[in-house]
């Protein structure tokens, strides 16, 4: 999914605030709510567009051309360890 269509699907700010009616507490909590989400919604988009630009990286190492589609298969669950006596018995069993 593209940032664009990201953003769209979130709800817009609100104009008009009707926080006369709310104490300050409340207040000052929707203020703090509203600032959180002005920046996870920043933050995603920072995040969209370096997954765009990984994206792009790759093709261009794998020589890939943009219209040939991309398949990522591995989920990368369960990263291989670095160390070599955990895995012995898997590299025994490669010989």
């Amino acid at each position: 999914m593209r940032t664009p269509q990201l953003i769209a699907r979130m709800p817009p700010p609100r104009q008009r605030r009707r926080t006369w009616r709310a104490g300050t507490g409340i207040a000052l909590d929707v203020t703090r709510a509203q600032s959180q989400l002005a920046d996870a919604r920043a933050r995603l988009i920072a995040t969209c567009g370096e997954r765009d630009r990984s994206i792009l990286h790759l093709r261009h190492e794998l020589v890939i051309a943009d219209e040939a589609p991309l398949v990522i298969a591995d989920t990368l669950d369960a990263p291989a360890s670095r160390d070599p006596n955990a895995r012995e018995d898997e590299i025994i069993s490669r010989k």
